[in-house]
């Protein structure tokens, strides 16, 4: 028991001092320039985040990269979490309607509000890596062999973690299989369109793959072909850019990412 003990404390220590560190450093930042709709705080300024490496430059991959007023100081929601609360917000009906849903490699902002929606039914789940510290209600899941029944899950959120799976194809294809016909799976990947067709080659280290890709856990950059991709899993594609969730849609206040869309893949 203590033994137990004294591996939770320390964690949950750090974690509360980090919540009050993120509240504090937050309240430095308020202001009217900015505002995150998964928070609902205004700023004078977002922070900064991504990774500066040169083949995300040389292939101009789309969400990935250093991105200017990228972070909420307050709930930590980054570009394309913001982009897909949205979406979620004004184009569906899932904070209404009683789901089943299924997010995969949560981070904490849109974790939050799908906590607190009591209608929907909320599933979380990563794969577990060695090092890392997971909430104890995110369960360790392998998204190339998923257990649970076919036509399971209303909506899913897979987002950016298909370029850290080997098998992508049969990621896309358990992620079909548990979805319920007319439900809809949210598809983020860092893409390029630069490129036709999704560069991947065989690369058996860390450091090749971050050479080649631009981060260590990636297996390849996607491409133009992506909707292809999708679509040979039996998916139907849609792509919605901000301004086709809302005409005038203020992507510079909202902090997104103005080349960014959003890909819904529906069954």
């Amino acid at each position: 028991m203590k033994k137990t003990l004294l591996k939770i404390l320390p964690f949950s220590l750090l974690l509360n001092l980090k919540i009050v560190k993120q509240y504090l450093v937050s309240i430095l930042f308020l202001g009217n320039k900015y505002q995150c709709p998964n928070c609902n705080t205004g700023f004078r300024k977002m922070f900064k985040c991504g990774q500066e490496e040169a083949v995300l430059e040389k292939y101009q991959v789309i969400g990935s990269g250093i991105r200017e007023n990228c972070l909420c100081p307050r709930c930590y929601s980054i570009d394309r979490e913001r982009l897909i609360y949205l979406y979620l917000s004004k184009k569906t009906n899932i904070f209404s309607e009683n789901i089943k849903l299924l997010h995969i490699a949560p981070r904490q902002s849109l974790r939050k509000i799908f906590k607190n929606s009591h209608n929907i039914s909320y599933y979380q789940g990563d794969k577990y890596e060695e090092g890392y510290h997971y909430p104890k209600d995110v369960i360790a899941l392998d998204i190339t062999e998923l257990n649970y029944n076919d036509n399971y899950f209303d909506v899913i959120i897979c987002n950016h973690v298909l370029e850290h799976v080997p098998n992508d194809f049969q990621a896309m294809k358990e992620l079909y299989r548990v979805l319920k016909p007319n439900g809809f799976a949210i598809l983020q990947v860092p893409i390029s369109l630069k490129l036709n067709e999704t560069f991947e080659i065989k690369s058996n280290t860390a450091e090749e793959r971050k050479q080649l890709y631009g981060q260590f856990d990636h297996y390849r950059i996607y491409a133009k072909d992506f909707t292809n991709r999708l679509e040979s899993c039996n998916y139907k594609v849609s792509l919605y850019y901000p301004a086709d969730i809302e005409i005038n849609l203020d992507t510079e206040r909202f902090g997104l990412n103005k080349s960014e869309y959003l890909i819904v893949a529906n069954k």
